[in-house]
């Protein structure tokens, strides 16, 4: 004989059994839409941000100078720095994320 599926209430009979052994068997309803592309598009949004507010440095670069009474040279340096610490991390995180995975 094969497991009972009955659960407490003997005076269902077999058909307790039967019924639980097809909701067991059934798969859930599976959802709507794959929530793997959820995460695909909220990444999109944040990388488009990020880079967005990085690049964008260079639009308030003049007003900055402006109201600061720097130099172009002064003005851009923060920037470089940025950037340059950007890439280095970027070729050690690179190398992180090969050897032991993300």
């Amino acid at each position: 004989m094969g497991p009972d599926f009955r659960q407490g209430n003997e005076s269902r009979g077999a058909t307790t059994g039967f019924f639980a052994a097809v909701f067991l068997l059934n798969p859930v309803r599976s959802p709507p839409f794959y929530y793997g592309w959820v995460i695909v598009w909220l990444s999109f949004v944040v990388a488009m941000a990020s880079f967005g507010l990085l690049f964008s440095y260079a639009v308030f670069a003049p007003s900055f100078a402006e109201a600061l009474s720097l130099d172009a040279a002064s003005v851009s340096a923060p920037f470089s720095v940025c950037f340059a610490t950007y890439a280095i991390l970027g070729l050690v995180t690179g190398r992180m994320t090969d050897r032991w995975g993300a």
